[in-house]
């Protein structure tokens, strides 16, 4: 049979189906078969990965490198920039680097060790001289810090994501590292100070043995770090990868139509909702009326959702509202547009609104900025232009 109105996306999202995909977007209970089927390194977290090094490296038996990024890739490059920060550390084969989303579910059911938290510097510096990442004024376990989650910063904003994130990346692919070592001097029954690696090749220095990533990743998952505290990061002056120009690693399936993003992602039987949520920060829905768009096309249901349990989002402020559920997105977002909603404002931040928010950040221009980094002259450069 054939059909002639297949748009060019729906091509590409069944053709990417049968052959491997990278799916980018959010969470759903089922993955889709394209997610299932992708050859070329899932976006889609796998937490059952046998050959886990840690939480945020898996090494595949051809030295293929897994490493799960906690941030959304949106254009920014924090695919490409974090992956880099862990493989500095892990010292793999940059060509054999996939990235791939962390998980939402396991960062909330799981802490990050302990180790490695008790570090010099309230958390930005390594004691063995690693360098300073810069967390700025967030407190790392409160409200605005760095969580203690397992994949600590677990959010993409305020254009933090290497500045708040290199520490703990790091060492990371430090920890993957020293466990892969640590398989490799087991297998052979020498002395871990005697092997080392680069390019995803292990070798055990007095003899010229080597091994692989690849080969040893198995037992570095069951193979723990005796003294992780004791694990030193690279200083910038030791850096082989950071600072180089790579090209980003979300663009070929980009370009070549092969990302399945989550409006292309579709199962039997599903249905679409359109969200809105009180406009007001600690706002909740006082009441809404369905039966005006009860007979709109597509409508299924409203469901109401209150405001988030403070312990769920780490104390943070949010508000309740409203979902409309739909035969599809713009069936519900039609609706949910149409349907009158009277919102409950707590009066402490009803004057807090877009058009506040947008007067401050206004204001805050007329003020002197604050100095981050100061090297070279600028004005001269730009005056031999």
């Amino acid at each position: 049979m054939i059909n002639d109105d297949l748009s060019r996306r729906e091509v590409l999202s069944t053709a990417t189906a049968a052959a491997g995909a990278l799916v980018v977007g959010f969470w759903m209970p089922q993955r889709a078969q394209a997610q299932i089927t992708n050859p070329e390194g899932a976006a889609w977290s796998n937490e059952s990965a046998a050959d886990e090094v840690n939480a945020w490296v898996v090494v595949a038996p051809d030295d293929t490198v897994t490493v799960r990024i906690a941030q959304t890739e949106l254009g920014q490059g924090v695919w490409t920039s974090n992956a880099m920060i862990v493989c500095e550390e892990l010292q793999c084969d940059w060509s054999k680097v996939r990235p791939q989303y962390a998980s939402a579910n396991r960062d909330a059911r799981e802490r990050a060790p302990k180790w490695t938290l008790n570090v010099m510097g309230n958390g930005a510096t390594d004691p063995s001289g690693g360098g300073e990442p810069e967390f700025g004024n967030r407190e790392r376990t409160g409200v605005t810090g760095i969580p203690d989650s397992l994949y600590r910063r677990m959010r993409t904003n305020a254009a933090a994501s290497v500045k708040d994130g290199r520490y703990y990346l790091q060492l990371a692919g430090a920890e993957a590292r020293e466990r892969l070592l640590l398989a490799a001097a087991k297998v052979w029954g020498v002395a871990a100070d005697e092997v080392s690696s680069a390019n995803s090749v292990i070798t055990h220095r007095p003899t010229g043995r080597t091994t692989s990533y690849g080969k040893v990743a198995a037992l570095a998952a069951q193979t723990p770090h005796p003294n992780p505290e004791r694990i030193r990061i690279k200083p910038p002056s030791e850096w082989t990868l950071m600072g180089t120009e790579q090209k980003n690693l979300d663009v070929p399936l980009k370009v070549s139509g092969k990302v399945v993003y989550g409006i292309d992602v579709k199962l039997p039987g599903m249905k679409w909702a359109a969200v809105k949520s009180c406009p007001v920060y600690g706002g909740k829905v006082k009441r809404y009326d369905f039966e005006r768009i009860r007979k709109e096309p597509g409508v299924i249901s409203a469901i109401q959702f209150p405001i988030p349990e403070p312990k769920l989002i780490r104390g943070r402020i949010f508000g309740g509202g409203v979902a409309v559920i739909a035969d599809s997105w713009y069936q519900a977002k039609t609706a949910i547009e149409k349907m009158p909603i009277e919102w409950d404002v707590p009066p402490e931040n009803a004057a807090r609104n877009t058009a506040s928010i947008h007067a401050e950040l206004m204001a805050a221009l007329e003020k002197p900025g604050k100095v981050g980094v100061d090297l070279g002259d600028c004005d001269s450069a730009f005056e031999g232009l």
